[in-house]
């Protein structure tokens, strides 16, 4: 047994070895000199080279890999008894209220149109749905407990301190770039706070469903600030919250040391970081990874709270910005995995399916009726970014310099299968001129999802890899300009956690080959593996971040800094330049009370107004 041992560690370290000598390929310029004579032809592109090397990497270490040790969880089994639903003496008459409340709302809705009394009728059938189903017994037994067990959580909410200080440090100027896509959601805020817009059933800019700027519109209320800090602070918060449902997730699918490593890979991640500085991009991820913890939780526990709020948050990630609604996706998945690998525990909470979707129905209230009624507004960014758009497809055809739908396809799947290692951001959000996650952390996340695809029956992994895939399928893969990170950021959450499970996997060949005492040599390399990757990681976003303005944001700052009642003039540039008047949406974000003027000059050199 110690030398079956041990030569696994040696398939192991093989795989992570071949791993890293791809990574070093992808981050190397074309091959030249007389090593060529000794590469076949079709190996000289290091892209090519470095895909079958990292390919080969990945198969040797998910033959090699140690199966963790079994957990109610990686297979989680049917618990004896009824599924727990109406928990409390009071769950069925408040549920009772869950349906009046949502039925006049609706009815209202219907007959009359949005109102102040259908916006509360609908908020208040959301919070009695919850508490029908809180188990206020067990709650209290809970709270008992967690006493003794707070120790447990010191390490959970130092990662989430480290997260909260790198979302959150100079959040008003950093970064230095305002795109124009964010000063639009920020005056569309601003129209909903001045009145602007009579109520939150409908779209707003971009066709993003109104609860969408919600976020936005309670950060600039309890801040009292109209500007970056506002604007920026509802993704900082959700980029937290998101780090916080990627632990619950991965502590509840996998282990605790997965789980830590995972969490504390996404608290640094510099992608993660960006977009939480950001508006509108992060708003819609805490809600799917909470909402996919609940549905985990939901399953194991066999009682209704979990199912609820993982309905009530999937409804919500489907009302924020367009990447959420691939919660829906991910769910449909997760039920067809469910029916071919766990269908025990399928048929055992089938009762918990039926909360969630009554939880989702009443989370959406109006605006399923309004999206029934325009499904236009539902469908048209889907059908402006699907691959298969003419418009789309023919724009593809010239970035990519081919002819035909299956090459635009290949091209498609290379980028996005290259995303982590190698494949730099295409959208103007982001921009970084890297690859989606550090190149320390990337080659563990091939062989984690490598490992999580060989062992694809137990229930944490194939919900890793199903997550991720379906992100990646349905973000990167359909969709027009892959990788467009603001669609993808979701994904980081399942990458995360699988290059977390390849690690804890390694972390274990060492142990059984070399013994339980090698242990303590490999907490040495991981803890401080992860300090390099978040100092490396943030001290590269920033370099780039702190500098990264484009001529409307730096002007825009600059107007941001004079008085109130500054009057702001526009010298427009030619018709290709960047700035022709404060209405470009950067300056009239920030523009605020002040008035603005566009000044023009006449034959003679003399300006006027």
């Amino acid at each position: 047994m110690e030398s079956f041992n041990k030569l696994r560690l040696v398939g192991v370290a093989t795989g992570v070895a071949l791993a890293y000598i791809a990574q070093y390929f992808f981050n190397q310029p074309p091959l030249s000199g007389s090593f060529l004579n000794t590469v076949p032809a079709a190996l000289q592109n290091p892209l090519t080279l470095a895909a079958i090397i990292l390919l080969a990497g990945a198969v040797v270490f998910a033959l090699s890999a140690p199966t963790a040790r079994a957990r109610q969880s990686d297979s989680p089994q049917p618990v004896a008894g009824r599924f727990v639903d109406h928990p409390s003496p009071l769950a069925r008459p408040l549920f009772l209220a869950t349906l009046l409340a949502y039925g006049g709302c609706m009815a209202l809705y219907l007959l009359n149109g949005e109102s102040a009394l259908v916006r509360w009728l609908w908020l208040g059938s959301v919070v009695l749905v919850v508490v029908s189903q809180v188990p206020w017994e067990s709650l209290r037994r809970s709270a008992a407990g967690w006493t003794g067990a707070w120790r447990s959580t010191l390490l959970p909410a130092l990662l989430l301190l480290i997260a909260a200080a790198l979302r959150l440090t100079r959040l008003a100027d950093l970064p230095q770039d305002l795109h124009g896509d964010m000063a639009s959601h920020g005056l569309q805020a601003l129209q909903m706070l001045a009145g602007a817009v009579p109520g939150i059933v409908g779209v707003g800019w971009a066709d993003i469903p109104l609860p969408g700027f919600l976020p936005t519109v309670a950060a600039m209320t309890l801040t009292g600030d109209h500007g970056t800090l506002g604007l920026a602070l509802a993704s900082a918060l959700g980029g937290v919250l998101a780090v916080w449902g990627t632990w619950v997730l991965l502590r509840t699918v996998q282990s605790r040391r997965v789980a830590l490593i995972g969490t504390a890979l996404l608290a640094v991640a510099y992608t993660h970081i960006h977009f939480s500085r950001i508006a509108e991009y992060m708003d819609p991820v805490p809600f799917v990874v909470w909402s996919l913890a609940f549905l985990a939780i939901g399953l194991q526990k066999r009682s209704s709270l979990p199912f609820v709020l993982s309905g009530v948050l999937a409804a919500w990630a489907s009302l924020m910005y367009f990447s959420g609604r691939v919660v829906f996706v991910i769910l449909g998945a997760l039920l067809l995995y469910l029916l071919l690998f766990h269908r025990p525990l399928l048929r055992a909470n089938l009762v918990g399916l039926a909360w969630l979707l009554v939880g989702g129905l009443v989370a959406l209230g109006p605006m399923t009726v309004y999206f029934v009624q325009h499904p236009g507004a539902w469908l048209s960014r889907s059908q402006q970014v699907i691959l298969f758009n003419p418009a789309v497809l023919e724009h593809s055809r010239h970035k990519y310099g081919v002819e035909t739908t299956g090459q635009i396809l290949l091209e498609q799947l290379r980028r996005t299968a290259l995303l982590f290692n190698y494949t730099i951001d295409s959208s103007t959000q982001f921009g970084f001129p890297k690859a989606m996650v550090d190149m320390v952390t990337a080659p563990w996340i091939v062989l984690g999802a490598a490992y999580g695809l060989a062992h694809f029956r137990r229930w944490g992994n194939g919900l890793l890899v199903i997550m991720l895939g379906v992100v990646l399928l349905v973000g990167s893969v359909l969709t027009d300009n892959a990788p467009f990170y603001p669609r993808l950021i979701v994904a980081l959450t399942p990458a995360l956690g699988l290059a977390a499970l390849a690690v804890d996997r390694t972390w274990d060949a060492v142990e059984d080959a070399l013994g339980k005492e090698t242990g303590r040599i490999v907490l040495v390399v991981v803890v401080g593996g992860l300090l390099y990757i978040g100092l490396v990681n943030w001290v590269s976003y920033y370099q780039f971040a702190a500098h990264n303005g484009q001529p409307r944001a730096l002007v825009a700052r600059f107007v941001s800094t004079l008085p109130e009642d500054a009057v702001v003039c526009i010298v427009p540039e030619e018709d290709a330049g960047w700035i022709h008047s404060t209405d470009e949406r950067e300056i009239d974000f920030i523009m605020g009370e002040r008035r603005g003027e566009q000044v023009a000059f006449d034959e003679n050199g003399a300006p006027g107004v």
